[in-house]
Order: C-alpha cells, then sequence, then structure tokens
C-alpha cells in the first residue's frame, strides 16, 4: 500500500514537471494593480506597444483581444520573438488586477527551470519593460480624473446636431473640426444656444474602437427651423443611466465610459453602449486642464 502511495506522488511529481517545462504556455508571470479600470490599461497596453513599435529594434502585433479583458500579443524584440498576454480586471471603481504571461520562443526549457531560483536576462528585462509601462500608465492617469456617481437621469433636450464618426482616438479632433460648422449655421440663422454642447454616441464598436456619434447643441423647439444638407433636429427623452464625472483633456474623455462600463459589468447592471458626454468648458479657452469638466452618461436597459 505504502509502495503505491509513493509511486502515485512521484507520478503526480514527473507529470507535474512534464507540464511545468513542456506543457504550461508562458515563462513567466508578473501580477500587479493599478488605480484606473481595465479598459484605462487595455488601451494603455496599445498604445504603449505602438510607441515601442516605432523604434527600429522590435515589430509587434495582436494576435487576439477581448476588449477592455485581454491582449495576446507577439513581439519580436532584437530578432527574439515573445509572447504576451495581459489579463485586466476590475475589482473596484478606482483598481483594477492586471497579469502578464510571458513566454520567449527558443528558450522556454531554461528559462522555467532558472526563474524560481535566479534573476536572468530574460526575467531582467521583463521586469524592466513593465516597470517602465506602469511609469507611463501612472503619468497618463495623472493627466485627468474620474469618479463613478451612481445611477442619475439624463436631462431632456431637444437639439441641432450633426453626425459623425471616428475612431475613439480621433473624438475629440473631429469635434473641434465640426464645432464652428455647426455654430455658424446656427448664428447665422439667428438660432440660440441654450447650453453646452455635448455627445450622443449611437455605436461604439470596442473591438475596432470606432464610434458612431451626434454633435449636439441645445436650442429651443421651433416649427420653422431652417433646413440643412448635415445638421438635424430632434429631441433626446431623459434616461436612467449610470453616471460619471470627468476632469481633463476631452480627447481622453472615454476614460469615464470604460469606468462606468467596468462599473456595470462588476455589479451586474445591463447597460447600452451608447454614452452621452456633456462638455462644461471650452477647450478653445486653454487652461488646467485638470479643471475642464464633462458629465458622463450611459443608459441603463429598461428591465
Amino acid at each position: 500500500m505504502k509502495n503505491k502511495v509513493l509511486s502515485l506522488f512521484f507520478f503526480i511529481f514527473v507529470a507535474l514537471i512534464l507540464w511545468y517545462l513542456f506543457l504550461k504556455k508562458y515563462d513567466y508571470q508578473i501580477n500587479f494593480v493599478a488605480n484606473t479600470s481595465p479598459g484605462t490599461i487595455y488601451q494603455g497596453v496599445i498604445d504603449y506597444n505602438e510607441s515601442l513599435a516605432n523604434t527600429n529594434s522590435q515589430t509587434f502585433q495582436i494576435k487576439s483581444k477581448i476588449p477592455y479583458q485581454t491582449i495576446e500579443e507577439e513581439h519580436v524584440i532584437d530578432g527574439i520573438t515573445y509572447e504576451y498576454l495581459w489579463k485586466i480586471q476590475g475589482t473596484s471603481d478606482s483598481t483594477s488586477s492586471v497579469k502578464v504571461f510571458i513566454k520567449e520562443h527558443g528558450n522556454s526549457v531554461f528559462n522555467r527551470l532558472s526563474a524560481p531560483f535566479i534573476t536572468t536576462d530574460f526575467k531582467k528585462k521583463q521586469l524592466e519593460r513593465l516597470v517602465e509601462f506602469k511609469k507611463e500608465l501612472k503619468k497618463h492617469l495623472e493627466e485627468f480624473n474620474v469618479e463613478v456617481d451612481g445611477e442619475a437621469m439624463s436631462d431632456e433636450a431637444f437639439v441641432a446636431y450633426i453626425p459623425l464618426e471616428s475612431t475613439m482616438q480621433q473624438k475629440g479632433q473631429t469635434m473641434i473640426m465640426n464645432n464652428s460648422k455647426v455654430t455658424l449655421f446656427l448664428t447665422e440663422n439667428g438660432i440660440e444656444i441654450k447650453d453646452k454642447p455635448f455627445l450622443e454616441i449611437t455605436h461604439w464598436d470596442q473591438d475596432r474602437e470606432k464610434l458612431n456619434y451626434n454633435f449636439c447643441f441645445p436650442i429651443d423647439k421651433n416649427d420653422s427651423l431652417p433646413e440643412h444638407d448635415v445638421i438635424k433636429y430632434k429631441k433626446l427623452s431623459a434616461k436612467k443611466c449610470l453616471k460619471a464625472t470627468y476632469h481633463g483633456n476631452y480627447r481622453t474623455s472615454d476614460r469615464a465610459w470604460f469606468a462606468l462600463y467596468d462599473h456595470a459589468k462588476r455589479n451586474q447592471i445591463p447597460v447600452h453602449l451608447t454614452p452621452t458626454e456633456h462638455f462644461f468648458n471650452n477647450p478653445h479657452f486653454g487652461g488646467n486642464e485638470l479643471e475642464w469638466k464633462a458629465e458622463v452618461f450611459l443608459p441603463i436597459k429598461e428591465q
């Protein structure tokens, strides 16, 4: 009986060693916590790697991704191929846990044998790379602030609007390019803008990071409003939403979307991926960007 138990333990031990050396997909794992939402980290990983890929010593490609959850990448650095798998999970409105799995092609067995005992060049380089990423992420987080406020009602409004589309990264610039087109048309026709402009997102393609949206300007409803080939009019009804307050450059106000999306996911609140952004400052006036304010509303689905 004793020999059978010993044989069983020996078999399990050998199986674990074989799995660790030859079957386990990745060589090394690094874990850390970041004080932001999964979406901001996800976008930060993509932006950081794209900036590194502009150097002559490395290239990278995204092999697969689940928006704001996982990114699987392949990097070629100084002729050596590495695989990275990022797993990101929100743990609260202000924190996320990150796990990074790493594999070096052609050197996995040595990396796995040495990882528990010594600091190899492979291990050192990966730690340095993650430290540098965390520094860049921390620098970015100092440029804005997001506070999830909870449930709220959006305001009813009648608006003149212009339909637009762009990538998420080009949203701010697209707004600037079209702002004068709408304001000039309204001014020339004696139509007063009654409140701050806002964006109504009509389609958010998370996988391709593309948007369709209406750039809206609140006005008084009138039966004789002038026609325009692009600028239209409509009424927006009040909706029950999740609300967040954002401070920072409006170019990255989608960080508030990420926070609301993760809040809804963690708390099992069904939502429509059609946020609205209400802007309280005019970027043309400049000033401290951390004092620029926006309120973001993510509609809750009716049960």
